[in-house]
């Protein structure tokens, strides 16, 4: 159980956010300039972790508590795991897909059907 205003939670927070502004850079990028170096091995491991770290962020989030609206901490998983599910599980569920990779997909098909 990791505590909402704990030390390893806010760096965890971090990574989250550093690895988000990664992938707000480095998709739309890819997608529209197609730069040779973005099929580099070295990169598409780092795009496989960093999707890691999102899959991982749901499991920490479900383990982690919360204050409520009268400034109680929240520790019971139940109510963790019933206020996450109606509350930002589904943004951090599809920041999961590998969004990249799906958008080469169907640009690859379409340009094969012209």
């Amino acid at each position: 159980m990791f505590k909402a205003n704990d030390s390893f939670k806010s760096k965890w927070d971090i990574v989250i956010m550093v690895s988000a502004i990664f992938n707000c850079y480095t998709i739309p990028f890819k997608v529209a300039f197609e730069p040779e170096y973005m099929n580099s091995q070295a990169f598409i491991v780092l795009n496989y972790v960093i999707d890691l770290i999102f899959v991982l962020d749901i499991f920490v989030t479900f383990r982690t508590s919360f204050i409520d609206d009268y400034g109680n901490e929240v520790t019971e998983l139940g109510d963790i795991a019933k206020d996450y599910l109606s509350g930002t599980f589904w943004v951090d569920l599809s920041a999961t897909l590998p969004l990249d990779q799906i958008i080469e997909i169907v640009l690859d098909s379409k340009n094969k059907m012209y």
